[in-house]
């Protein structure tokens, strides 16, 4: 249910996003985080193989627009394997 005093979307109210015209929203918005610098994924992760370390990246882009979606990640080369 859409909340005047805090001008968001209760996380319930997306569960269904695709009817919700208030979800879409959300997408356009810029909220201009500073930007951090990480420890990165290698430090984390020290025996994690080069197409693990690739995947995890592509599938972690803040942006959803440049993000890797499901389909494109079942086809990476980390997959390869199972293929």
């Amino acid at each position: 249910m859409w909340d005047p005093h805090f001008h968001r979307v209760p996380l319930y109210a997306c569960a269904n996003w695709y009817f919700n015209p208030l979800c879409y929203r959300s997408r356009g918005m810029n909220f201009n985080f500073p930007t951090k610098k990480g420890t990165g994924v290698e430090r984390l992760l020290p025996h994690g193989t080069v197409e693990s370390i690739d995947l995890i990246y592509k599938l972690c882009t803040y942006d959803p627009d440049e993000r890797m979606t499901a389909k494109q990640a079942l086809k990476h080369s980390y997959f390869k394997e199972l293929r």
